[in-house]
């Protein structure tokens, strides 16, 4: 399937006619004294482009390639998520704008040119939809869709496995001078070895199995739909809902483990990301999210990307930057050679680098493989939600 959806983006790519669509806002992202709807906007300029999601499907990546066009404009923040937590009002809004460059930035670009943000929150958030529809009318918005398994797992080990072992590291479980001892036992003075003893000495059997995630999480989406209710799946089951405390969805994980010799071994179930590790699944239902920026948001403004069309590993960089030069094209931009950018920038927030948008080039890139009979139980369940994950169409489009 995966070698077909190359294929598909080869045949794609070689018959594309590029036209960009229109720029938002009639290409007056900023506000001036005609425009402007009360003088705090004055001067202020709105984003053009919003990538909403879902997390652990590129969205940094694309934004930090979308970075290279001339034509784009940085935001101070990246990731703002400003209409999910911050908005309050009218009154907040001038604060938010403030997070992009300004009339006067603007103005010394020339015409043409855009700025936007990455949010990933936004996607399952039915207020920020509905916000942005008020207050963005037009902005472009760009949804990433991994094949959810690949996205769930990736979610473990990001959110769960590597902040456990980044707490860890912070408290110091291992003392300077074990850790030069162990450096010296293999030979090198390097700090990654140490690192790497570090992880060693953690015991794995304190920690969660992402079957153990999944098993609670399915169960706990069954019951919580059949409740019923409105809105996605996100909404329904998870957003609101005691977030950062999950311990009823996983009350049938074992909290503690006896080995071999008698002892108890207590598992580690708390980090700072809890509410993306409960939904792990959740988050990757997708079309129930769509459907939330579908009510607020015309259909021709917003737009579905596959992540697997920005792996190079699997299409290829021409491919890649084909595929970038496409979304710029959705946003209203002129055509640019993306390929250099993607080649130099590889790929962030991958699992070999925990940490904050640092990039893995392509050549360090890999993916972990999720146990086969594991992905079977993971795929029927989205099947069996379908209304809600629109797995046969999302999994036809992206060749999972």
């Amino acid at each position: 399937m995966r070698y077909l959806f190359a294929l598909f983006l080869v045949v794609i790519s070689a018959v594309n006619t590029r036209s960009p669509l229109a720029l938002p806002y009639d290409d007056r992202p900023c506000y001036d004294a005609a425009t402007t709807p009360s003088a705090e906007l004055l001067g202020l300029c709105r984003p053009s482009f919003l990538i909403i999601g879902a997390g652990k499907a590129g969205t940094s990546s694309l934004y930090s390639y979308l970075q290279r066009h001339p034509k784009v404009l940085p935001a101070r923040v990246k990731q703002t998520h400003f209409w999910k937590y911050d908005y309050s009002g009218r009154a907040s809004i001038p604060g938010y704008y403030r997070n992009f460059p300004n009339a006067t930035a603007f103005g010394g670009k020339g015409e043409g040119h855009v700025t936007g943000e990455a949010s990933p929150g936004y996607l399952p958030s039915s207020e920020s939809a509905e916000r942005t529809g008020k207050y963005l009318k037009g902005v472009k918005i760009i949804v990433m869709i991994r094949d959810p398994v690949e996205r769930a797992f990736s979610s473990y080990k990001y959110n769960y496995v590597n902040a456990i072992l980044g707490d860890i590291r912070a408290r110091g479980v291992m003392s300077r001078r074990r850790k030069r001892e162990r450096a010296a036992e293999v030979g090198i003075d390097g700090h990654m070895e140490a690192i790497n003893a570090e992880e060693e000495e953690v015991d794995k059997r304190r920690l969660v199995t992402f079957e153990e995630f999944v098993d609670a999480e399915i169960e706990y989406i069954r019951k919580c739909m059949m409740q019923g209710g409105g809105g996605g799946v996100m909404e329904i089951c998870f957003e609101g809902k005691d977030e950062e405390d999950p311990r009823e969805q996983w009350r049938s994980i074992p909290r503690s483990l006896v080995d071999e010799r008698g002892e108890r071994i207590d598992r580690i179930f708390d980090t700072n990301g809890n509410y993306l590790v409960r939904s792990m699944l959740g988050r990757g239902m997708y079309k129930s999210q769509i459907e939330l920026w579908r009510k607020h948001h015309r259909e021709e403004d917003i737009h579905v990307v596959c992540t697997a069309s920005l792996d190079v590993q699997e299409v290829g960089v021409v491919n890649v930057g084909s595929k970038i030069d496409e979304i710029a094209a959705f946003i209203g931009l002129n055509k640019f050679n993306f390929e250099p950018a993607v080649d130099a920038i590889g790929v962030l927030n991958h699992g070999s680098k925990p940490g904050y948008d640092r990039a893995t080039k392509w050549d360090d890139y890999w993916k972990d493989a999720v146990d086969p009979k594991l992905r079977a139980k993971i795929v029927s369940f989205f099947k069996e939600f379908e209304a809600w994950t629109g797995w046969s169409e999302y999994a036809a489009l992206c060749g999972w």
